[in-house]
């Protein structure tokens, strides 16, 4: 029989399918496009392009279904046919949902909304469900999703599949807010449609072909009531009943079995490995998670989509999770590392489709702002000399705003004094002066209140007259302390752009950090410098016979002096290239992204969260982290937070847990994984400048022991001195060779100040401390105590050494007398110790014998 063209053609067009397309129908619409062609019916070329397009679409060659999509939405929307428009919307819709492009996937389903609504169209629920989707899932904004699912649920006449969503959603909407009656409410209705197995293999839904439906129709009522009790065991997990919440899934699991939908079961496995994982249940938890990973595979084979990252990250997770409560750590290690593995690929694939979804003038803009301060941050970071830095912050400035006048301040605080460091008038360069603070009422502003101060549209009084001003004043602030302020002025109105004044506030606190790193090495070199002056004084020290034992100890000491110095300082420079990587790398080119992206009270909050990151200075331990988080967890679901456990381990490590809620429409953004990202690296980077500070500490003390220790007795009367604090300034001099193998047990039973000569008591605590770790060989328990006497102080020293062997125990007191090799010992140091004790008044026991050596010493307290 023959058939016409035009009826070739309406039969071929009337069956357009999305899902469920069959691939093979291609030729038959290019064979209908043809003869649309020769007929000249826009009509039916535009039902053909439309086809065509969905072909393209269910095969991802997205830039030929858009092609046809446009050409057949101009001429629908020509001829007024609502009809194929919503099929148009609904296609692209699709296709920017698979591109991860949201903005135009919302304004293609508002589209297509409005014109379903004017015609009672079968999509119209389809639309209204996506909206509400997009709104709950993409920019958290619940209340607003809800609606639309309460409008799908509303209608009179709606397909049963789409009821269904509608229920379904609104219950995992209401479960996000918190309302969990409504959500309990509303998944059960779920669940009597999902059982309605007659009213839901009667549906045709739109763009559904019939092979998909002859497929699927025996396993559509099962996946639907698996997945309902799947979101309501979820539901109750979220509500801390877990008893009903593993009921639930359970029950999901028996039905889901009956279908060959393979990721359904996955997901239901792993929701239920993760809830026994959480209740300590941790074999069946293992074997429920790998039974997940195992159908996950089989129903996936390729592994390679967003959503399978998502779902082996997740899996890998709670497997190491169990493993670790085992106490497994081998295999808790090694899921581990394959966690990290696709953390690392979500976050490399979600970066790709967020940089897909903005390639608009803003971001080229965006871009070279981006390029700018990488750029100028190298720059900063390559060199800690001052002035150097000072001239490169103005440079670089200057080369994007125009600058008639530049101040860099440095702030002083215990003296309440601004040193203007460099200061450029008019292209001249003045020498560096300081100010009191109360001077200058816009610095003072400034600094006391840690916020810019920015004017475009002010006056400067002149000699000659009135003339404009636009002036910013940006506070430099580290560790919410304010250590200086960048000013710069132009004599023109509006001189500055919102462009420059974010890319002039982003730069100040990495100004503040350079700024601050540069104050760092200045004073680290002038406590070098301190500690070779010390070093010197000790050697001229040497040649004084009275101090003979105290340089033969001291010789002993310079090696581990210097390995405790250089400790330190390797923390130092280690974190120093830390803090390089972060402020040479992609850092300034993502907060510089995010910073374009967020709106004005956002970008507030993102900052006030870095300051909180920067004040940040309770530590936890790790049980307490672990503890936080699970209790974090649930509230982050709850309010909608994709990832909740990976935001709540950045949450949780930055400090911020206990302030969460003030950072919820950071938690709810759609860049919230970034933001939280950079959260984290920017207190990565503030740990080490931590470190630095740390760092510098250590190496203070040990310069002070030194100095205490070299320090030549100038009073020529006893003073009131501490017996402990002496001994601890001599240990810390000892701490290199203490972690070698000594145990050390300190018990300070007072702290009863003593009138004394300080050095050399300092003398007493390092002969002793010496000839016990000689004793033991640097293995074994130094014990020192401290004991309150009736009118004085006992202080004994107890090593579990070798002992003084019985020969020699009458000649130990006996200047020269030594057992120690040539080289090693000068024979002075009991001697010393006998001489100053019965300078001070005081008396020397001591008992030996293997493993048990005692010096017990007795110092009066005498009165002032």
């Amino acid at each position: 029989m023959t058939i016409s063209p035009m009826a070739f053609i309406e039969e071929v067009t009337s069956q357009v399918y999305l899902s469920g397309a069959e691939p093979d129908r291609f030729q038959d619409f290019e064979i209908a496009l043809q003869f649309a062609k020769e007929l000249q019916r826009e009509d039916a070329i535009a039902r053909c392009h439309l086809g065509l397009g969905a072909i393209y679409a269910m095969d991802h060659r997205f830039q030929d279904a858009f092609s046809l999509l446009e050409q057949a939405l101009a001429t629908f929307i020509s001829l007024a046919d609502l009809d194929g428009q919503c099929k148009i919307y609904h296609i692209l819709e699709f296709i920017y949902g698979q591109q991860g492009n949201f903005d135009r996937r919302a304004e293609c389903s508002l589209k297509g909304f409005e014109v379903a609504k004017r015609t009672k169209n079968p999509l119209l629920g389809q639309f209204a469900n996506s909206l509400g989707l997009m709104y709950v899932d993409n920019s958290k904004r619940l209340e607003q999703g809800i609606q639309y699912f309460h409008f799908v649920v509303e209608q009179p006449v709606l397909d049963t599949m789409m009821r269904w969503l509608g229920y379904s959603n609104l219950g995992e909407a209401y479960a996000d807010l918190g309302d969990f009656a409504k959500a309990e409410h509303y998944l059960l209705k779920a669940l009597v449609i999902a059982r309605d197995r007659e009213a839901l293999l009667a549906d045709r839904y739109p763009l559904f072909s019939q092979h998909f439906y002859q497929l699927a129709k025996e396993e559509i009522p099962d996946n639907l009531e698996a997945w309902t009790l799947f979101v309501m065991g979820r539901t109750y997990h979220l509500m801390h009943e877990q008893e009903k919440a593993l009921d639930r899934m359970k029950t999901a699991l028996t039905i889901a079995k009956k279908s060959t939908h393979g990721n359904i079961l996955a997901f239901v496995n792993l929701e239920i490995g993760r809830v026994l994982t959480e209740t300590e249940q941790n074999q069946e938890a293992i074997q429920t998670i790998q039974t997940a990973i195992s159908l996950y595979q089989k129903a996936d084979p390729q592994k390679e989509s967003l959503s399978d990252q998502f779902f082996f990250r997740d899996a890998f997770h709670h497997l190491a999770m169990a493993y670790e409560s085992l106490g497994d750590t081998k295999k808790a290690l090694d899921h581990h590392k394959q966690y990290i593995a696709y953390l690392q690929a979500v976050s490399d694939k979600e970066m790709e489709k967020r940089l897909h979804q903005h390639e608009t003038e803003l971001q080229l803009e965006a871009y070279q702002d981006i390029t700018t301060m990488s750029e100028i941050g190298q720059k900063l970071t390559a060199s800690l000399d001052l002035e150097q830095l000072l001239a490169l912050v103005y440079h670089h400035i200057g080369q994007l705003m125009h600058i008639d006048s530049f101040i860099l301040g440095i702030y002083d605080g215990q003296s309440d004094c601004i040193d203007l460091r460099f200061r450029i008038v008019d292209g001249q360069q003045f020498e560096p002066s300081i100010i009191a603070l109360r001077q200058d009422e816009a610095i003072a502003s400034c600094l006391i209140k840690k916020t810019p101060i920015i004017e475009l549209d002010g006056v400067e009084e002149m000699p000659f007259g009135n003339r404009p001003r636009s002036s910013i004043y940006l506070p430099l602030i580290v560790e919410n302390h304010v250590i200086g302020f960048v000013h710069v002025k132009s004599y023109r109105l509006h001189a500055y752009d919102n462009r420059q004044i974010r890319f002039i506030t982003t730069l100040s606190p990495y100004i503040a950090i350079a700024l601050n790193n540069s104050r760092k090495s200045t004073e680290l070199l002038k406590k070098t410098e301190e500690l070779h002056f010390a070093l010197e004084n000790l050697k001229q020290a040497q040649t004084q016979i009275i101090q003979s034992e105290k340089m033969a100890a001291l010789g002993e000491l310079v090696a581990g002096v210097a390995h405790e110095i250089n400790t330190p300082f390797g923390a130092i420079s280690a974190c120093a290239e830390n803090i390089q990587a972060y402020l040479s790398g992609s850092l300034f080119s993502r907060i510089a992204h995010v910073c374009t992206q967020l709106p004005q009270e956002d970008k507030e909050t993102f900052f006030a969260m870095i300051q909180a990151i920067a004040t940040h200075r309770n530590r936890i331990t790790s049980l307490e982290e672990r503890q936080a988080r699970k209790n974090l967890i649930p509230y982050l679901e709850e309010i909608g937070v994709q990832d909740a456990r990976k935001i709540a381990d950045i949450v949780v490590v930055m400090g911020l847990q206990n302030d969460i809620a003030t950072y919820r429409s950071l938690l709810l953004h759609p860049l919230s994984d970034l933001i939280f990202s950079l959260c984290d690296e920017i207190a990565d980077l503030l740990k080490n400048a931590q470190t630095i500070e740390m760092a510098v500490e250590r190496v203070t003390k040990i310069i002070f022991a030194l100095k205490s220790y070299s320090h030549v007795e100038s009073v020529q009367s006893p003073v009131p001195c501490s017996i402990e604090e002496g001994i601890d300034t001599v240990l810390a001099l000892f701490s290199h060779q203490i972690k070698k193998g000594i145990h050390l047990e300190k018990d300070y039973d007072t702290h009863l100040p003593i009138l004394g000569f300080p050095d050399q008591l300092n003398q007493i605590w390092t002969n002793l401390i010496s000839n016990a770790l000689h004793a033991m060989q640097f293995q074994g328990t130094l014990s020192i105590r401290t004991i309150r006497a009736e009118q004085g102080v006992y202080i004994e020293f107890k090593d579990d050494g070798s002992g003084i062997d019985d020969s020699i125990k009458d000649r130990i007191f006996e200047p020269f007398f030594t057992t120690k090799k040539q080289g090693v010992g000068t024979g002075l140091g009991l001697q010393i110790v006998k001489q100053i004790v019965d300078q001070h008044q005081g008396t020397i026991e001591w008992s030996s014998e293997p493993k048990n050596t005692l010096f017990r010493i007795y110092l009066p307290a005498l009165t002032l």
